[in-house]
C-alpha cells in the first residue's frame, strides 16, 4: 500500500470515528494556497483542524508536531474562514490524530 493511499485510509477512519464524537465533518483535504488541513470538524460551537498522521511508533508521531506546522494549518484555517463566515463567532482547536501499531490511535 502506497504512503498517499494509507493516509487517504487513516483520514477516512479518523472521519469515522470523529462523526461517532459527535463531531460535523466540514472539510475533508482541504487545499489552499497557504497549506492543507486534513480534516475539518464542528462540535460544541469549536471548529476543529485536525492533522492526521500514521507512525509505526507513536514516538515518531510526535516529532511532527513544531511551530512551523502548527503557523501552517492556523493560516489555512484562517483561508477557510474567509469563506465560510458562519463559523467566525466559533473558537479553535488545532487537534492531531496519531495512528499506529494495528490501529491503535492517539488524540492530541
Amino acid at each position: 500500500m502506497t504512503s498517499y493511499i494509507k493516509g487517504l485510509f487513516y483520514e477516512f477512519l479518523s472521519i469515522i470515528c470523529l462523526f461517532f464524537k459527535g463531531h460535523k465533518i466540514l472539510a475533508w483535504r482541504y487545499k489552499t494556497p497557504v497549506g492543507e488541513i486534513d480534516i475539518i470538524s464542528y462540535r460544541r460551537n469549536v471548529i476543529f483542524v485536525h492533522e492526521v498522521k500514521f507512525r509505526k511508533k507513536l514516538d515518531d508521531a510526535y516529532a511532527i508536531i513544531n511551530k512551523k506546522l502548527e503557523t501552517r494549518l492556523t493560516r489555512t484555517y484562517y483561508w477557510w474562514i474567509k469563506t465560510n463566515p458562519k463559523f467566525a463567532h466559533c473558537t479553535i482547536q488545532i487537534k492531531y490524530i496519531f495512528w499506529h501499531n494495528k490501529f491503535m490511535v492517539k488524540y492530541l
